[in-house]
């Protein structure tokens, strides 16, 4: 009787088997990874694209780029425009250039004098809504819960909601190349965060809308040397040293401690361990000028390090405005000056990718930006108009 075997595998034979396709998928995984990171860095630019095209295009329509707001207490107010008026971020401003005219509605009462009920109802709306052109997907995505501070309180806003989510942006404008360029400084000039509460508003209620503003203040726009800054109206015209050699916006840095929480416990770069909460991430997109949505280029860029949580300080000169009125109606004011310390970050850019970071010009185009470029050519890169040379070769990751 003839019979029929077939050979099969031996254990060893079985295990070189294992051992070869484990080997193989060793060497798979990081090009795997390389291939999804190169995919996200794509998708980043060109989502940093979409909003530099907006503010062309709103600028185009309005006649200056879109303004950085006036602080961190407001977010943005449909009635109110895209300019120096408006008190809400450069993100709120171009909503209706990304397709996102619905989002910025939200908050529209026809009422500029006062906030009304609706106004602050539709605003957290608003504020509650994630946008995907908002997000690099290397650090998150819409379908994340992004949180922001719990103790916000925007004047023309109802209070976000425990837990305290929010829309937030992977993106910052360029405010310049002053040190600590921020939401409070445009080189050693303060401006209050407040415009309708602080004293260099004089005659004005809580429940106004319009301010009245003095002269210093109305020309806030050349006291920074960057395109988007607290109140400013900066047009294509006004950079100078040329579109193709200035920053309009791009990544920012941020800590991946912070990326979906405002505090983490850590040993920070002071070696101080304790409970820290997040700068310049945790107020939100629509925020007015401050360092969630404004970054400066007079700060070397980063790229995004966990437990590296960026702080410092610097010294401000505050001019104080008071202003008291006559008994004949006259409004009498007074200006003086005042030295304090200010603790925080500096506002750099920088991304959570590896090499080199996105950043748009104001010509529309976008590169990838070194993070070893001379931090002397980066700081001319954030100013319209220094007059500074820029080899372009420097700067960019060909």
């Amino acid at each position: 009787m003839k019979h029929n075997f077939q050979k099969g595998f031996t254990l060893v034979e079985l295990l070189v088997v294992m051992v070869i396709i484990t080997i193989l998928v060793g060497l798979m995984l990081p090009a795997v990874h390389q291939i999804r990171e190169a995919a996200r860095r794509s998708v980043c630019e060109n989502n940093i694209r979409q909003l530099a095209l907006a503010c062309l295009n709103l600028e185009h329509n309005v006649g200056a780029l879109p303004s950085g707001g006036w602080g961190p207490s407001y977010v943005g107010d449909p009635d109110m425009a895209s300019g120096m008026n408006q008190p809400g971020s450069w993100l709120f401003a171009i909503l209706p250039y990304i397709e996102q005219n619905d989002v910025y509605m939200q908050a529209a009462d026809g009422n500029r004098s006062r906030v009304t009920d609706k106004q602050a109802a539709g605003a957290l709306t608003t504020i509650n809504m994630q946008i995907p052109t908002f997000l690099c997907s290397s650090r998150r995505t819409v379908k994340d819960k992004l949180p922001v501070f719990s103790d916000l309180d925007f004047i023309n806003s109802n209070d976000v909601a425990s837990p305290y989510y929010a829309c937030k942006s992977d993106y910052a404008a360029n405010s310049g190349s002053h040190l600590g360029s921020n939401s409070y400084t445009s080189g050693a000039y303060f401006l209050d965060a407040d415009p309708r509460a602080n004293t260099n508003i004089y005659g004005t209620q809580s429940s106004s809308w319009n301010p009245t503003w003095d002269t210093d203040n109305n020309h806030v726009n050349d006291k920074s040397d960057g395109v988007i800054h607290r109140r400013t109206a900066v047009r294509i015209d006004d950079i100078t040293d040329g579109t193709s050699k200035t920053y309009l916006l791009g990544e920012k840095y941020v800590c991946p401690n912070f990326y979906l929480r405002t505090e983490a416990t850590f040993t920070d770069t002071e070696d101080v361990t304790g409970t820290f909460e997040v700068i310049g991430d945790g107020r939100g997109a629509y925020a007015g000028c401050c360092d969630d949505n404004q970054r400066s280029a007079g700060v070397y860029p980063m790229q995004d390090t966990v437990n590296l949580r960026l702080n410092g300080s610097i010294t401000l000169t505050k001019k104080v405005y008071t202003s008291s009125r006559g008994t004949d109606g006259s409004v009498m004011t007074t200006v003086t000056t005042q030295d304090f310390p200010y603790s925080g970050v500096y506002s750099p850019f920088g991304s959570a990718h590896g090499g080199s970071f996105g950043m748009a010009l104001c010509d529309g185009s976008v590169h990838r930006v070194n993070y070893g470029l001379d931090p002397a050519v980066h700081s001319a890169m954030g100013t319209r108009n220094g007059s500074d040379l820029v080899n372009l070769s420097e700067v960019f990751n060909r």
